[in-house]
């Protein structure tokens, strides 16, 4: 495992804004008077420690070294306690100060392991029913406590603060109910939604940011990651979400606003264009999957269809060096297990990578990773079958013109096996044209239905049993939604033809009059 200085950096150089800055504005605006806080919260002794050691002069890290144990206790009491804002935010600061002073040490007596012990130490003292079990409790309540409104300082540094106590946990692991607290308060902080004004819009991108940074030195532990991706946590969908990555950027009709257009009056649609790709946001979330593709248990978790398909469209569309370089190394990982390798040529994976081969990246590792997935996947190709490759297509998510969809002989020779798996892939398709936001993949996905109904005997029947009638009928009036839109327009009709053969018994009779 990386050693923490390096995390320690590694972390505070992509904070997603000036965090220094804000550290210095802190030490300068937010000192505590520890006077008046000492006649509330702290015994004498204690505030006279804390005035000493806050001297802008005093050698906190000696001073520290000197008496861990009382100053460890004093700042968990403290964090326990303070509510103000502003208060938190300094503790926080001589906390993570102290840390990064302490990594920079290497000496026998001074280093971190040093200025942690005796934060673990706190584990062995007698409990005080006000101060939540030290040293992980205090640390997440203050990150708990950190949400309307959220702040990006305090969410930096404190899960900076969480995850190195974590990570050097003297007996190796620390309890497993605190890493899992720490990820459900990641996995919170991910997902939380927030109200799409554009202030709070982009108070979300930085809070995602920093929580994808913050998973990244947990995720380097390999026991780690299987509590990540366990029944308890289930992290792994979040940063599919995360991680998804869609190229197109086209405008949109976001609704029909009344104007008078020059030379006469009329309907106007208001037009808005779809949003840049995060590629920050992307690879970060990619960078995460990859320190999960390491652990062996994982890995057949990471073997789930969107995943691989979305990892494969971006070494196929993305144009950013640094998010196809983390994708492919995924990619890498995740070879030969499962399907995987099915899935990756089915989704045009070797095709990109020839075109990937032709370019001089000037990165050795880059180019292994190009090499080595070219020659695992080449092995595999010729065994695979066009229902092989329909199958993983739909279970993407992805639809594509491609053969199978439009050859008769495929649907004669295939139409029993959508019976298979309780009509799984039937199943697959209702999903498809219930969630997919993709007008082409959903006008595909109506075909096949159809195609399905016109060639099984029993098709109508089977598609009345699951429903899919309904579905279909909902995108008949696509195409109202912005009559230039041909995809929309394709969408439109291939409901209609659907619904027709659903509804109609002799389709090759009607078709030939």
């Amino acid at each position: 495992m990386t050693d923490l200085l390096a995390k320690y950096q590694d972390v505070q150089q992509e904070a997603p804004y000036n965090e220094e800055e804000e550290k210095n504005n802190v030490r300068t605006n937010n000192r505590i008077k520890w006077e008046a806080k000492g006649d509330v919260y702290m015994k004498k002794n204690m505030t006279l420690k804390m005035v000493e050691f806050d001297k802008p002069t005093a050698d906190k890290l000696h001073l520290f070294i000197s008496d861990g144990e009382a100053y460890a206790s004093i700042f968990m009491l403290l964090l326990s306690k303070l509510s103000n804002i502003d208060d938190t935010k300094y503790l926080l600061t001589l906390l993570d100060d102290l840390f990064e002073a302490a990594a920079l040490q290497t000496t026998k007596t001074i280093n971190l392991r040093a200025v942690l012990s005796p934060f673990y130490g706190l584990e062995k003292t007698k409990p005080d029913p006000s101060v939540p079990a030290p040293p992980f409790g205090p640390i997440l309540k203050v990150i708990n406590l950190n949400r309307k409104p959220i702040d990006l300082y305090v969410l930096s540094l404190g899960s900076r603060i969480l995850s190195t106590l974590i990570l050097h946990y003297p007996s190796g692991d620390a309890p497993k109910e605190i890493v899992e607290d720490a990820f459900h308060w990641f996995i919170e902080l991910l997902d939380k939604d927030i109200d799409s004004d554009n202030s709070e819009a982009k108070l979300k991108q930085r809070r995602i940011s920093l929580g994808l940074v913050g998973l990244r030195p947990l995720l380097s532990r390999n026991e780690y990651r299987g509590y990540f991706v366990g029944d308890t946590i289930n992290g792994l969908p979040t940063l599919m979400r995360l991680s998804h990555f869609e190229e197109r950027i086209e405008e949109v009709p976001t609704g029909v606003v009344q104007r008078k257009k020059k030379g006469g009056g009329g309907e106007e649609r208001e037009i808005v264009p779809k949003k840049v790709p995060d590629f920050g946001q992307i690879y970060e979330a990619v960078f995460c999957i990859w320190c999960l593709s390491f652990n062996p248990d994982v890995t057949h978790k990471l073997s789930d269809p969107k995943l691989i398909f979305n990892l494969c469209h971006i070494a196929k569309r993305c144009n950013k060096v640094k998010v196809i370089r983390i994708s492919l190394a995924v990619l890498r990982n995740l070879l030969g297990v499962g399907k995987n390798n099915e899935k990756m040529i089915t989704y045009g994976l070797l095709s990109s990578l020839m075109m990937l081969r032709q370019k001089r990246w000037g990165d050795e590792e880059l180019e292994n990773d190009i090499k080595a997935i070219e020659e695992a996947l080449e092995r595999n190709v010729d065994d695979l079958t066009s229902w092989d490759m329909y199958k993983n297509e739909i279970e993407g998510g992805q639809l594509e013109w491609s053969p199978s969809h439009k050859s008769l002989k495929f649907w004669q020779e295939n139409y029993l096996k959508f019976e298979e798996d309780d009509f799984y892939l039937l199943r697959s398709l209702k999903g498809i044209l219930e969630q997919s936001d993709d007008p082409k993949v959903k006008a595909i996905a109506c075909w096949d239905v159809g195609e399905f109904v016109r060639v099984h005997p029993g098709g109508k029947r089977i598609c009345q049993m699951l429903d899919l009638k309904t579905p279909i009928m909902k995108h008949l009036a696509a195409q109202e939604l912005d009559p230039s839109n041909e995809d929309l327009q394709k969408l439109s009709k291939e409901a209609l033809t659907a619904l027709q053969k659903l509804m109609i018994t002799n389709w090759e009779y009607l078709q030939a009059n």
